[in-house]
């Protein structure tokens, strides 16, 4: 079983914490914040109230055999840095701080972090795409370039099948599963299937071809129903 330690209960923590509650893995919180603590205590490993700023309260509370870190200190850089520096001089192998800014990621890096996550500048970079592209109706980054989408079949498609439109070849579009006409669920496509207008479709592909797809024609939609990435992820 995975040995996790979550430093910092603020929004990415917590949900860290809801998260893992659902796998298989030894959790071990520690905030100042008794409230905090107080709420999550019963359901996680070991709860610490402790000011996390002092050197030889994270060597005590960190076992030697953790997996990994997290760190949500809010935008408290200062005990951040100090605290991401003494887990790196326990040798602990992964280090996942939340950052406010790229320069505080910067920061955080030289100092021992093996990973950083941005959460405002991630939200961010789901929701931009979709204001400007009314085929798309959700856009979540994987990783460095590549995205999953859920996309509005583009009117010139429609009536065609997927063999016909060659999305992977002409426009760098993998298209894993298809939603039929407004079904809540998704479901692998048939070779001879031919594209309803109301038809989403689930693809993987580079950044920039998923955008320059998603600029094509395309029938406007309606974005008030549930996408399957928006249930998984969180998306907006």
């Amino acid at each position: 079983m995975k040995q996790i330690v979550v430093i910092g209960l603020s929004s990415f923590g917590s949900r860290v914490v809801d998260e893992l509650q659902l796998m298989s893995a030894e959790i071990i919180i520690i905030d100042k914040d008794r409230e905090l603590i107080e709420k999550y205590k019963d359901v996680v490993h070991a709860a610490y109230i402790v000011d996390v700023s002092d050197e030889n309260v994270i060597k005590k509370l960190i076992p030697k055999s953790v997996d990994a870190v997290i760190l949500d200190l809010k935008s408290n850089l200062e005990v951040t840095i100090l605290v991401t520096n003494y887990l790196q001089k326990m040798s602990v192998e992964n280090i996942i701080v939340k950052a406010v800014s790229e320069k505080h990621g910067e920061i955080l890096k030289m100092v021992g972090a093996t990973q950083i996550i941005y959460p405002d500048l991630e939200a961010a970079r789901r929701v931009t795409p979709l204001l400007v592209s009314d085929s798309l109706y959700n856009f979540v980054p994987i990783s460095s370039g590549l995205v999953m989408a859920e996309i509005f079949v583009p009117s010139k498609l429609v009536g065609k099948t997927l063999i016909e439109t060659n999305l992977r070849y002409k426009e760098g579009v993998n298209i894993v599963a298809i939603k039929k006409d407004e079904s809540s669920e998704y479901s692998f496509f048939v070779p001879d299937y031919k594209l309803g207008e109301k038809d989403i479709l689930l693809a993987v592909g580079e950044e920039i071809n998923i955008k320059k797809f998603t600029d094509a024609g395309y029938v406007k939609r309606d974005r008030n129903m549930p996408g399957v990435l928006q249930r998984i992820f969180g998306t907006k």
